[in-house]
C-alpha cells in the first residue's frame, strides 16, 4: 500500500511519534522502522522496501538527524530513487542537511501550523509510485550508488594518472635465500618485476587509475597521504555499480559483477573476514559465498594502513591477506610508506601507484569545483601563479618526455622552452613563488583544502601546515557559530584543540594507529583540563567533520590526525625531550605513524631545520624528509651547517646497524647528502675506474650469446639463435651504476 516514508534519529523518537499519530488520523499512511518492521524481518532489507514502496519520504532534520549515518543514508537513497523529500524541522534554527539544501523545509517552532503545512503538501503530491523493485541486487546497488554520494562524486572527479606493473603469467619461483619470489598477472605482456625493496619502483604510465584495476585481476593501488586512494576506490566502486544496475535493468540474466566496498578500518575481529566482508552486501549477505564462488564479486578493500592490527588475539593484518590468497578479483589500497610489504607474499599481484596532479588535472579540480563561480576559479589559479602560459610550459615539458621535471628548478637540454619567452617566464614566475603552493596542490586532498581556504579567504597560506590550520580553525569557527545560534553548549576552542590532539596522540600510539574505542576515547579526554563533558566534546568535533563518532572514534582523515599530532610532537620538542619516543632505537628506521606529523610539524612551526635537527639523532631519513618536503622552500645543498652535522653524524653512526632495512635507510640520507664515500657507490677522487676493488677481472674464453628456442619457447627477435663467441679479457664492476655515476659518464 502506498505510504509515506519517515526517516529520523532514535533521539527524536517523542516528536515522531506524535506526529505519526496525528499523520494517520487525518488518514495519512505512515511507515517508520519501529512500528512497521515484523518481527525477526531482517531490518536493512525491510528499510529498502520501506523506501521503494513509499510515495514521499518525510525527514525529520534536528542535530541529532544531522549526525545519523543512518538518516543520511535513507535520503540518498530517497533521492536516488526520484522520491520527493519533505524536510520537517522541529527547531527552525537547526541546519539543514548538504543532500537537503535545496529543499523547503516545514518548520514545526509552531507544531499545530507546521502539521497543517505539512498535511496539504503530502495530500497535494501525486500517490505516484516508482516502479516495484524486487531484485535484492538492485535493491544492494542503489543503497550502495547512495551511499558513495554518486552523482556529486563523478561531477568532481579527475581521473589521477598512475604507474603499475606487471608479469606475465609463470610458475611461481621462491628464492630460499631472499625470500622473494617472482610476481605475475595474468594475460598480461612482460614489465617490471616488483621486489621487496623494489616496491616503489615506478612502472608502465596510465592516464587513469581506474583503468588498469579493472583489468587486473589482483593489484594493490598505493598512493601518498592524500593522493586520492580512497576517493579512486569510491569512484571504481561507483562505475561497477552503475554498469551492474544498467546490465539489470536491461536483462537480468547478464550477472554482471557486483562491487563490494571494504573500509579495512572498520575490521576488528570480533567475526571471521568472510563474515565481515559478506555484511557490507546489506540484502545480499546470505548469498555472498555463493556469489563469490561464482565470480560476481569484486571487492574494493581500501586503507589497508588504516586497519588495526591486531584484534581478539589475532593477526588482522595477516588474516585478510590469508583470506586474500585464493580469491580474485580485488584491490586493496594502502599508504605508500606504511603496510606495502604486508601483501608481498600474494601471487599474481599487479601495483598501481597513483601519480601526483599534473598541472592540467590541478586546474581541472579547481574548475570543477568551482563550476558556479568560474571569476573565484580564475582568482585561485592566479594565486597559485597559474596562466595559460604556464600550461603552455607544461606541454612543452610533455612534449620532451620530461613532465617531472616540470616541477624542479633545472630545465633539461632537450624542452624546447625560451627563458625570455613567456612561457620561460610563467615557468619561473611559479618557481619563485616562496610558497611553493602549486606543488603542494600536486596532492588531492591538499587542492581540497586549498579550494576551501581559498573560498572562504580569498588568499592562500604559506605551507601545508598553516593550511591545516586554517582548515580546522575554519570548520571549529563554523561549529562554534552553529552552536550558539542554535542555543547549543559549546567547549572553548582551545580546549577542544588540545584534547583532539591528545586523542590524536592517543591513536598514534595504539596497536590500532588510526582510531581507539569510544570508552577509551572518554577517558582520554575526562584526563584534559577544561573537559567537563567527553560526549559532548566528542560530538561537537564530529559536528565540526573533524573526528567519525561511533563504538570507535577515529579522524575523518588520517592527515587530520597527523596535524593534531603534531601539536604533542611539537611540544616534546620544546621540552628538549628526546625523538626516541617516537622513533624507539631498537628499530628506529620502521615506519612508526609518526613520519607525516613530523613533516607537518615543520610546516606549522615554519622552521622545518629546527624540527630535522630534533629529530635527526633518532632517525635521520625522517629528520630529512621533515626538512624537504614540508612545503616550506629549503635548499638542501645550503642548509645550516648544524642541520647537515646532525643529519650526517647521525646516518654515519646507523651505518654500523646490523640490520641491512636499517643501514640502508642510514646510506640513503649520506647519499642524498651527497657524502655516501663508499667504494663504488659515489664519486671519489679519481672515479671509479681508479679504484681496483670496484672492477672483476673476467677471463677471455667462450661466450654463449642468446637463447636456445627449445629451451626457452618464449625467446624471440634478437634473441635467436643462439651462438658461441670468444671474448677477450674484460671487467665488470662490482656493483650496479649508480645515478651519480651515470649522470657524471
Amino acid at each position: 500500500m502506498p505510504h509515506v516514508f519517515i526517516s529520523y534519529s532514535r533521539e527524536d523518537t517523542a516528536f515522531v511519534e506524535q506526529l505519526e499519530r496525528d499523520l494517520n488520523a487525518r488518514g495519512i499512511v505512515t511507515w517508520r522502522d519501529t512500528s512497521s518492521i515484523v518481527g525477526g524481518e531482517e531490518w536493512y532489507s525491510a528499510i529498502v522496501r520501506g523506501i521503494d514502496d513509499a510515495y514521499i519520504v518525510i525527514q525529520v532534520v534536528t542535530v541529532a538527524s544531522n549526525l545519523s549515518k543512518w538518516v543520511r543514508r535513507e535520503g540518498l537513497y530517497a533521492d536516488q530513487r526520484d522520491l520527493p523529500i519533505i524536510p520537517v524541522r522541529p527547531d527552525p534554527a537547526c541546519r539543514m542537511p548538504f543532500h537537503l539544501i535545496d529543499a523547503q523545509p516545514v518548520d514545526f517552532s509552531d507544531y499545530a501550523a507546521g502539521l497543517a503545512r505539512l498535511v496539504a503538501a503530502i495530500q497535494s503530491t501525486p500517490q505516484n509510485m516508482p516502479a516495484p523493485r524486487h531484485s535484492a541486487e538492485m535493491d544492494y546497488l542503489d543503497f550502495l550508488l547512495s551511499e558513495m554520494k554518486a552523482d556529486l562524486r563523478t561531477a568532481r572527479y579527475v581521473n589521477l594518472g598512475a604507474s603499475y606493473e606487471k608479469r606475465a603469467p609463470s610458475a611461481q619461483t621462491y628464492h630460499d635465500d631472499l625470500d622473494e619470489f617472482e610476481l605475475n598477472l595474468e594475460n598480461l605482456v612482460p614489465a617490471e618485476q616488483i621486489r621487496g625493496e623494489q616496491f616503489d619502483r615506478p612502472g608502465d604510465p596510465v592516464e587513469d587509475a581506474r583503468q588498469p584495476l579493472r583489468e587486473l585481476p589482483r593489484a594493490i593501488l598505493l598512493g601518498e597521504p592524500g593522493a586520492g586512494k580512497t576517493f579512486t576506490l569510491k569512484q571504481l566502486a561507483v562505475d561497477l555499480a552503475r554498469e551492474a544496475h544498467d546490465a539489470l535493468e536491461a536483462d537480468a540474466d547478464a550477472a554482471p559483477p557486483l562491487p563490494v566496498f571494504v573500509a579495512l578500518r572498520s575490521y576488528k575481529g570480533h567475526e571471521p573476514f568472510a563474515a565481515f566482508v559478506g555484511a557490507q552486501l546489506g540484502p545480499l549477505q546470505g548469498r555472498y559465498e555463493e556469489l563469490l564462488a561464482a565470480g560476481r564479486l569484486v571487492l574494493l578493500l581500501d586503507a589497508l594502513n588504516e586497519m588495526q592490527r591486531r584484534g581478539n588475539g589475532r593477526d588482522l593484518v595477516a588474516e585478510v591477506r590469508g583470506y586474500l590468497r585464493d580469491k580474485q578479483p580485488w584491490v586493496v589500497s594502502c599508504r605508500v610508506r606504511d603496510y606495502q610489504e604486508e601483501l608481498r607474499d600474494l601471487p599474481d599481484v599487479g601495483k598501481v601507484r597513483l601519480k601526483p596532479l599534473d598541472l592540467p588535472r590541478i586546474k581541472q579540480v579547481i574548475d570543477r569545483r568551482f563550476h558556479k563561480q568560474p571569476e573565484q576559479a580564475a582568482a585561485l589559479w592566479e594565486a597559485l601563479r597559474g596562466s595559460d602560459a604556464l600550461l603552455r610550459a607544461w606541454e612543452a615539458f610533455a612534449e620532451a618526455d620530461q613532465a617531472e621535471a616540470f616541477w624542479g628548478r633545472r630545465r633539461p637540454d632537450n624542452v624546447k622552452l625560451s627563458y625570455v619567452s613567456n612561457e620561460g617566464a610563467a615557468w619561473r614566475r611559479m618557481h619563485g613563488d616562496r610558497r611553493r603552493m602549486m606543488l603542494l596542490c600536486r596532492n588531492p586532498f591538499m587542492l581540497f583544502m586549498v579550494c576551501g581556504t581559498f573560498e572562504r579567504l580569498g588568499q592562500l597560506p604559506d605551507n601545508r601546515g598553516a593550511l591545516f590550520a586554517d582548515f580546522v580553525s575554519n570548520l571549529l569557527k563554523r561549529e562554534e557559530r552553529t552552536s550558539r545560534q542554535t542555543g547549543q553548549a559549546w567547549i572553548e576552542t582551545g580546549i577542544i584543540r588540545g584534547a583532539l590532539a591528545e586523542l590524536a596522540y592517543a591513536m598514534q600510539r595504539s596497536e590500532k594507529g588510526t582510531e581507539i574505542a569510544h570508552a577509551e576515547a572518554v577517558r582520554v579526554l575526562e584526563a584534559m583540563p577544561g573537559v567537563d563533558d567527553p560526549d559532548l566534546l566528542l560530538r561537537l568535533a564530529a559536528s565540526a567533520s573533524l573526528l567519525d563518532v561511533g563504538e570507535s572514534v577515529r579522524y575523518t582523515h588520517q592527515l587530520l590526525q597527523e596535524y593534531f599530532a603534531s601539536e604533542v610532537m611539537g611540544s616534546a620538542m620544546d621540552r628538549g625531550q628526546p625523538p626516541t619516543q617516537f622513533w624507539p632505537p631498537e628499530r628506529w628506521w620502521e615506519p612508526q605513524g609518526w613520519e607525516e606529523t613530523a613533516i607537518i610539524l615543520a610546516g606549522v612551526r615554519g622552521d622545518p631545520e629546527n624540527v630535522a635537527r630534533w629529530i635527526a639523532p633518532a632517525q635521520p631519513e625522517a629528520a630529512w624528509q621533515a626538512l624537504t618536503e614540508s612545503g616550506i622552500e629549503v635548499d638542501p645543498d645550503n642548509i645550516q651547517p648544524e642541520t647537515r652535522a646532525a643529519l650526517v653524524e647521525s646516518a654515519r653512526a646507523k651505518t654500523r646497524e646490523a640490520n641491512p632495512v636499517g643501514r640502508a635507510a642510514a646510506y640513503r640520507v649520506l647519499g642524498r647528502l651527497a657524502v655516501d664515500d663508499r667504494p663504488g657507490i659515489g664519486l671519489p677522487a679519481g672515479g671509479p675506474a681508479q679504484d681496483p676493488d670496484y672492477w672483476v677481472g673476467i677471463p677471455a674464453g667462450p661466450f654463449l650469446i642468446g637463447s636456445d628456442k627449445e629451451k626457452d619457447p618464449r625467446a624471440d627477435g634478437d634473441e635467436l639463435p643462439q651462438f658461441e663467441a670468444d671474448l677477450p679479457t674484460y671487467w665488470i664492476a662490482r656493483c650496479p651504476v649508480t645515478y651519480a655515476q651515470y649522470e657524471a659518464f
